[in-house]
């Protein structure tokens, strides 16, 4: 079994892994915003955070959809590079989104993991995508 044989299900397991890490990041958002604004702050405070991490899981589901719909359609399947760094990056991210779960950590925290372990990958990914379909600098 060749490279892609190994590194893309692993590619995919650990990018599915980092989304059901977000998924349940959104479950336990309240224990975090708890923990940064305290139990005596008004509701405006709280619905204030409460749509921060709104919107940074909102961007981190569509960057794991766009990483995932690459890899379903082939896009950048067989690009080993790219594959390698969605896997260090998406597992990064899956044991950070874990940690912040787990310690209820302050929510703008997860501002880090969304920018370094999501947008990163998802860029380099739209970045082969108008190499391959635009470009035409690589096969498809």
């Amino acid at each position: 079994m060749g490279s892609q044989g190994t590194l893309v299900p692993v590619r995919f397991m650990i990018t599915v892994t980092h989304f059901i890490a977000c998924i349940m990041a959104s479950f336990t958002q309240e224990e975090n915003i708890i923990r940064a604004v305290g139990l005596s702050a008004d509701a405006n405070t709280k619905a204030a955070a409460a749509a921060t991490v709104g919107l940074c899981l909102g961007i981190a589901y569509a960057c794991l959809v766009i990483d995932l719909v690459g890899l379903m359609f082939g896009l950048t399947m067989f690009s080993n590079s790219l594959n390698l760094m969605h896997i260090c990056l998406h597992f990064f991210g899956a044991l950070g989104v874990s940690w912040f779960i787990l310690y209820s950590w302050h929510y703008q925290v997860l501002w880090y993991f969304v920018i370094g372990t999501n947008l990163v990958p998802t860029f380099f990914e739209l970045f082969a995508w108008v190499k391959i379909l635009f470009c035409k600098v690589e096969r498809y």
